[in-house]
């Protein structure tokens, strides 16, 4: 079984944000050792998200269309990365 990367987010007792990853065979243990991390350097987990590849058809600002695919841990992450922070649509 391949060995998926996970990214976990949470709060520290002092209110500072804590993010880091984690490589897990499944969700579930990535949970768990996302909860052992958390036990030991005390921080409140918010969420975990998984690393996943996206296939993307984008129109370049010169009217050339670009499809491919990309790893990313959400859909709003490559968006922002191919819109490059223009204000022209990308279709994921």
């Amino acid at each position: 079984m391949a060995v998926k990367e996970f990214r976990f987010s949470g709060i520290s007792q002092a209110g500072q944000p804590v993010q880091g990853t984690v490589f897990a065979p499944s969700a579930k243990a990535a949970r768990k050792r996302v909860a052992s991390l958390a036990e030991r350097h005390a921080f409140r987990t918010q969420g975990i998200d998984e690393r996943m590849t996206f296939m993307y058809k984008v129109r370049h600002l010169n009217g050339k269309v670009i499809e491919g695919e990309q790893k990313s841990f959400s859909e709003e992450e490559l968006r922002t990365a191919l819109c490059l922070g223009k204000k022209h649509p990308a279709s994921v």
